[in-house]
């Protein structure tokens, strides 16, 4: 899980996201079955 973060937060270009929506992109990620 916490790779996937990582990933995330990589991905994303001096963005400053709330953690809540980081949690919900985490989440919808999950769903679609994005590794």
């Amino acid at each position: 899980m916490f790779s996937q973060v990582g990933e995330v937060i990589e991905n994303i270009p001096d963005v400053d996201l709330d953690l809540r929506d980081l949690n919900l992109f985490i989440i919808i990620r999950t769903i679609l079955g994005d590794k």
